[in-house]
C-alpha cells in the first residue's frame, strides 16, 4: 500500500504544487456568472463549468477563487496531485506533523509519512477523509466530517459524495 508512486524528484513535485491550479467557486458566483440552464447550473455560458466542489457543497459559507499557472503538462501535473505522494510538499508534511503532535506525545506510534490521495479511505471502523468526486484528469474532491477544533479529531464515515452533500448535523463540520 506504501509504495514508491513516482519518478518526479521531491523539489519538483513540490515546485508542481506550489505552482497548481486552484479553482472554488460556489453556486452564487455560477448565478453572477451566467451558468447555463441546459446544464442543470452545472456549466457557464463561456464553457467554463461549476466545479465537483460546488455540486458538492452548493451553497458556500466562503468563496476563495485562487489561480496558479503551472509550467507543465496538464497531465503530468493532474498525476502527481492525484497519485503522487503528497508528503514531498513540505507544506503539507509540516501540517501533518503538526496535527499528530498531540498523538505522539500521547506515545502513539509514528504514522507511516506517505501521504497519497489513494490511500484515503474512509470506512464505519475507521472513519476520516475519502475522495468524493473524481474526475480525471480535471477535478477530485477529497472530504472528511468532523470536529476539528478537537485535539484528536472524532470523524463520521459518510456512505458517499450524496450522504455527505445531505450532511447537516450541528457540531460537525
Amino acid at each position: 500500500m506504501f509504495g514508491s508512486t513516482s519518478a518526479i524528484e521531491a523539489s519538483k513535485f513540490c515546485a508542481l504544487l506550489r505552482r497548481a491550479r486552484v479553482t472554488r467557486r460556489s453556486a452564487a458566483v455560477a448565478a453572477a456568472h451566467g451558468a447555463r440552464e441546459d446544464s442543470g447550473g452545472l456549466g457557464f455560458a463561456k464553457g467554463q463549468g461549476m466545479s465537483a466542489l460546488d455540486h458538492l457543497l452548493p451553497v458556500a459559507r466562503l468563496v476563495e477563487v485562487d489561480q496558479v499557472d503551472v509550467a507543465a503538462p496538464p497531465l503530468k501535473v493532474w498525476e502527481e496531485v492525484r497519485h503522487g505522494d503528497l508528503g514531498r510538499s513540505p507544506l503539507i508534511r509540516g501540517l501533518f506533523s503538526a496535527r499528530a503532535i498531540p498523538g505522539r506525545l500521547a506515545g502513539q506510534p509514528r504514522r507511516p509519512s506517505l501521504i497519497r490521495i489513494d490511500d484515503l479511505h474512509s470506512t464505519a471502523e475507521e472513519p476520516g477523509f475519502q475522495v468524493l468526486i473524481d474526475e480525471p484528469p480535471r477535478e477530485v474532491v477529497v472530504g472528511a466530517i468532523g470536529q476539528v477544533w478537537q485535539g484528536d479529531i472524532p470523524f463520521l464515515h459518510l456512505s458517499d459524495s450524496d450522504a455527505y452533500r445531505a450532511f447537516s448535523e450541528a457540531g460537525w463540520v
